[in-house]
This record gives C-alpha cells, sequence and structure tokens, in this order.
C-alpha cells in the first residue's frame, strides 16, 4: 500500500471523497438512482451540525456543516468505513453488472480501501426470488409497481413516494459545499436504523449504535439514534413549516411488525433471538466483524449479502 495512502488527514479526506464521487457518479450515469445510507451520512450528523443545517423540503435539499478534513475513510478505532448505497433500476442484469464493473473499478484505481456495499431493491420479475429463510436484514421489494419493507414473511403497506423520494445532502466547510450524496429524507433517515434487524428486545438498535457519549460541540450527552432522531424532528418540523406533512404509517407500521414479537412467525422469532445474542451479547466481537478488524477485513464485506 502506497504510504501517502493512509495516516495523513488530508490525503485521506481527499481519497474518501474522490471514492464517494466515483461510487455515486458511476451509479447516476447508468440509472441506478443511487441512496446513500448509513456511516457515510450518519458521521456528519451532531448536535451542533443538526442544530446549523438547513433543510428545503420544496427542493429536498438538506444543507449541514462539515469539517472538510476530518471527514475521512477510517474511524476512529482505525478501521476503514463502509459505504451503505441502495440502487434501483428494474433489470437485474444490468444492476448485477454494474455493481460488479464498479467494484473492479476501485480496484485498477486503487480505492478499495473501505467496502462499498450495494444493496438493490428488488422487484418481483427477479430470479432467483427473495429467500425468506436466508434473509438476515430487512430490504426493500417492489411488487405489483409498489414498493414495500420486507423481512421474511413480513412485508409493509405501499411507501408513499413522498417519503422516498432522494434528497440531497450538501456539505459544506466555511460556506463552501465540498461534496453532495444523495440519500433519504432527512425526516426519515433515522428510521432505518430501527427497521434493519427484527431486534425485540433493543427496538432494533444494535449495541453499538446505543453507546452513550458525550456531543463534543455541545457537551450533551446523546447516542446514535438520539442524534437522529433530532434531525427527523428537525425535518418535521420545518416540513410542517413549509406547508409539507408526510404519511409515516408504512414506516411506523414497518418497524412495529418488526421489532414486536407477536407479529413474529417461529422463523423470525428466531432470528430475533440469534441477532440479539450476536449483536447485543457479544458486540464486541460483531461490530469488530462488521467493522472489518484485522483479520476480519474479508468477513466485512459479507454484510450486504443477507437480503435474501
Amino acid at each position: 500500500m502506497n504510504i501517502e495512502r493512509v495516516g495523513n488527514p488530508i490525503t485521506e479526506s481527499k481519497r474518501y471523497l474522490q471514492t464517494l464521487t466515483l461510487a455515486r457518479d458511476w451509479y447516476e450515469s447508468r440509472g441506478l438512482q443511487p441512496i446513500f445510507v448509513g456511516g457515510v451520512i450518519a458521521k456528519t450528523l451532531n448536535l451542533a451540525s443538526i442544530q446549523q443545517s438547513c433543510i428545503n423540503h420544496k427542493e429536498r435539499t438538506i444543507t449541514i456543516p462539515v469539517d472538510k478534513n476530518t471527514y475521512t475513510l477510517r474511524r476512529k478505532d482505525g478501521t476503514f468505513d463502509d459505504f451503505d448505497i441502495i440502487v434501483q433500476h428494474p433489470s437485474q442484469d444490468h444492476v448485477q453488472t454494474t455493481i460488479k464493473e464498479l467494484e473492479q473499478h476501485l480496484h485498477k484505481e486503487e480505492l478499495d480501501d473501505h467496502f462499498v456495499s450495494t444493496e438493490a431493491v428488488r422487484y418481483d420479475h427477479w430470479n432467483p426470488k427473495r429467500n425468506k429463510l436466508t434473509q438476515m436484514v430487512s430490504g426493500l421489494e417492489v411488487t405489483d409497481n409498489l414498493l414495500r419493507f420486507t423481512f421474511g414473511e413480513l412485508s409493509s403497506d405501499p411507501i408513499p413516494q413522498a417519503t422516498m423520494e432522494r434528497w440531497t445532502y450538501d456539505f459544506v466547510d466555511n460556506g463552501l459545499s465540498f461534496l453532495s450524496l444523495p440519500s433519504l429524507n432527512p425526516a426519515f433517515f433515522g428510521f432505518r436504523y430501527l427497521m434493519r434487524l427484527p431486534l425485540s428486545q433493543t427496538g432494533g438498535l444494535r449495541a453499538k449504535d446505543r453507546v452513550t457519549k458525550i456531543d463534543e460541540n455541545t457537551n450533551k450527552s446523546t447516542n446514535k439514534i438520539h442524534t437522529l432522531m433530532k434531525l427527523r424532528e428537525k425535518a418535521l418540523l420545518t416540513g410542517a413549516e413549509q406547508g409539507i406533512v408526510y404519511d409515516q404509517s408504512a414506516w411506523q407500521d414497518f418497524i412495529i411488525k418488526l421489532q414486536k414479537p407477536q407479529y413474529h412467525d417461529p422463523i423470525t422469532h428466531m432470528k430475533s433471538e440469534l441477532m440479539n445474542l450476536w449483536w447485543n451479547q457479544l458486540g464486541f466481537l460483531s461490530t469488530a466483524i462488521a467493522h472489518g478488524e484485522g483479520v476480519f477485513k474479508q468477513v466485512a464485506k459479507l454484510g450486504n449479502k443477507f437480503v435474501g
């Protein structure tokens, strides 16, 4: 590995931005409508940046102040960050080919320190069909031309289009934009953390997402989900001020179905028990694997393979 690739925060920031924009433009230019989720967006959010953010619902934009030189591909624990991206296109072959070609191109450009975890919205005409038995994280599926959340035998009501429209997250440093990424409506971004896993014992949250910390900018106690709910709170408030109210029922009902044992079939119940053991009782090990620490680097790349 080239010594210039790691260690220097400014160099790492440049590589991170280069990789993000390459992945964004690769999928955009091929019609896959990328949506960046997870840490790529969440790492920019703290109580102060949310308070200073500017949300425009009619333009579907949110501007967030970020220190460009600290926005890097490396986590605080020293591991390389991953990119979680949702893509959508009705052609299964086109989706699979485009994802594979991006991985090859990133490797060729030596921009593969991290993991690009691309999850495709499934269509009911794809083959093989979603494997409900092996599915370990919730996914998105188009059935009868309607988009729904799915996990095993569970399925949401059709998701209102207004709640799934892509937003532009514009990151600015000293008033100057240095990166724009497409992502979820900020009123629903945090919901994704509550609806990925059937962790009924902990409200869908993994131990690593519930860790309490002191926000460096406000000196207040918080954790990841609390911070994201503050973003949601502000987004709903600004939406109402701008005359926009969202139908949240499909999201909220699916979260309830996923997290309440009375809605679980025997297989989902078993998965819930196993996931609680893995993500919460063995949190130190599962986090190390998810972050690709040491010998777990290759294992971490499998994380996006469990959507069925």
